[in-house]
C-alpha cells in the first residue's frame, strides 16, 4: 500500500514539476481518442480482470467471525472500499496515463522518459 502511494505521490510530481517530458501532461487521459476509444466493449472485456481483482471481498465475512466487534469494524471496512479504488486504481491509472499517452505504450516501450535507459 505505501509503495503505491508513493508511486502516485512520485508521479504527481514528474507531471506537474514538468520532470516527466513533453508528453507528461493531464490532456493525455481525454485526448487521443477520449474515454473508452475502444467503446464500451473493451470495458466489457476488462470485466473479467475487474471481477478477479475484487475476489478477495469474500475474505469480509470470513474475517467478520473472527473480529472483536464485527457490528462496528465490518461496515466500516465495508464503506471504505469504494476510497480505496478510487485512490489505488483510479489513481494510478490517472497518473500512469497522464504521463504517457495509451498510445505511446508498446510492448518495446521501456520507460516514460525516452533518454533514460
Amino acid at each position: 500500500m505505501v509503495a503505491v502511494v508513493a508511486m502516485i505521490l512520485f508521479g504527481g510530481w514528474l507531471l506537474f514539476s514538468g520532470n516527466g517530458g513533453p508528453q507528461a501532461t493531464v490532456r493525455n487521459l481525454w485526448d487521443q481518442g477520449g474515454f473508452l476509444p475502444h467503446g464500451f466493449y473493451g470495458l466489457v472485456m476488462m470485466m473479467a480482470i475487474i471481477m478477479f481483482s475484487f475476489g478477495g471481498l469474500e475474505l469480509v465475512g470470513i474475517t467478520a467471525a473472527e473480529a472483536d466487534n464485527p457490528e462496528q469494524s465490518i461496515p466500516k471496512a465495508t464503506n471504505q472500499v469504494i476510497y480505496r479504488i478510487l485512490i489505488f486504481y483510479v489513481g494510478s491509472l490517472a497518473v500512469l496515463l497522464s504521463l504517457l499517452p495509451w498510445t505511446r505504450v508498446t510492448a518495446d516501450t521501456k520507460s516514460v522518459r525516452p533518454d533514460l535507459p
